[in-house]
């Protein structure tokens, strides 16, 4: 198995027009974090690997008490976080591409090497005893280790799901971080784990699109397509949806795993899909929109458009538009009705975390470690001359 850290590969993708070799241990593990919006509070992770609270009404700090597994505390960092944050139950979960609070042994033959991490950070909860039994840390600390991570974890009520580059998928007992069962699969996982009617589909750069039984792991059926899955799966009624990097878009039925339907893209489909009861919106490596009828595959806007650079970020839906951004920091708004873009402005740092929205209001992390809010209904940055209420910009750190 080939070790390639997404880092890398991503700048390989964009700088060079073929995919070279594998890369050396020159390359810092630092991450590029997503959000998670819960009430009133955006959880941010950061590339050295602190989380932050933040207030998405004005900018400012929030201090949330969170449990954190011992001897793990809230000062010490996490290690680069490539994946969103993910919240479910009163718990923030977390990964990291590696740990910085010990190195794992027993990873492989060569001893000590770095070793992704999943964390469980419930929130405080004085009246509730067993509030502090739920911070764990799979694996634990000084136990041997798995992969890094790139992708997010997937809560659910019964296991919290996790794709690692040693090939496995793990699923882990939500009540005390105990591995449940692992899946292996014959290629590294940045896919996201999705779930639906208990069955877990997640993608592999084996190529493989693997359906998988949450109670025990078995697998249940597998697609292969012509090239590697980074983004994660989206499920619609009786089908997954996947991009590959064989530059096809791929309807599978979530009972046989049989295709459906599948289109060809310009570039490779490195983020996943996302649909509204409309259309499903895939966007390419070379920054095309396709916006497609669910059923058949067939494009609906006779002009997809194109934004000017690399994007490795999924499509954010809106009321009436679709929002995506390029690497590079440019942002494209689109109109769902004939996929003409009505506003392209440039948020000044490179981006590779999915954005969030909450009413008016978008919500994007940089690569220069900065949260920014705009209004999309007014189409106001942060900057100068900027004074509409809930547009900020805060740095989370130098």
């Amino acid at each position: 198995m080939i070790g390639l850290r997404p880092s890398f590969i991503l700048g390989l993708l964009i700088i060079l027009p073929v995919l070279g070799a594998c890369q050396n241990d020159r390359f810092a593990a630092e991450g590029w974090s997503g959000m998670v919006l819960v009430d009133n509070t955006l959880y941010v992770g950061t590339r050295s690997g602190s989380l932050f609270s933040i207030n998405p009404e004005n900018g400012s700090l929030n201090f949330p008490a969170l449990e954190f597994p011992e001897p793990f505390g809230k000062d010490d960092k996490f290690g680069g976080i490539y994946g969103q944050p993910q919240y479910f139950k009163d718990t923030v979960y977390l990964n990291t591409y590696e740990s910085r609070k010990d190195y794992c042994e027993g990873n492989n033959e060569k001893g000590k090497t770095p070793c992704g991490r999943l964390y469980s950070l419930p929130k405080t909860d004085p009246g509730d005893p067993t509030t502090r039994l739920r911070a764990w840390s799979f694996p634990r600390f000084g136990q041997p280790g798995i992969g890094t991570l790139v992708g997010s974890p997937f809560p659910t009520e019964t296991a919290i799901l996790i794709g690692s580059s040693d090939g496995f998928l793990y699923a882990v007992n939500p009540d005390n971080g105990l591995l449940l069962w692992k899946f292996q699969t014959g290629g590294q996982i940045w896919s996201s784990p999705i779930v639906e009617d208990n069955v877990v589909f997640v993608g592999s750069l084996d190529h493989t699109l693997y359906a998988i039984d949450i109670h025990n792991g078995r697998e249940l059926w597998h697609f292969t397509t012509g090239g590697g899955i980074s983004g994660r799966p989206l499920v619609k009624k009786d089908k997954v949806y996947v991009g590959s990097f064989d530059r096809t878009l791929y309807a599978i039925a979530t009972k046989t795993g049989n295709l459906q339907w599948k289109f060809k893209g310009d570039q490779w489909f490195w983020a996943g899909p996302v649909a509204d009861d409309k259309a499903l919106y895939a966007v390419t490596l070379g920054g095309t929109l396709y916006a497609l009828n669910m059923e058949t595959g067939q494009s609906i806007w006779l002009d997809p458009p194109i934004a000017q650079g690399s994007v490795v970020v999924p499509p954010l839906l809106l009321e009436n538009y679709v929002l995506y951004v390029t690497d590079a920091g440019v942002l494209s708004l689109v109109e769902k009705s004939n996929g003409l873009e009505t506003w392209g402005p440039d948020v000044g740092a490179e981006v590779r975390s999915p954005l969030i929205t909450k009413g008016d209001f978008v919500y994007i992390s940089d690569l220069n470690n900065t949260i920014q809010a705009i209004n999309i209904k007014l189409k106001d940055l942060p900057g100068e001359g900027s004074d509409s209420p809930g547009v900020w910009k805060f740095q989370l750190e130098n």
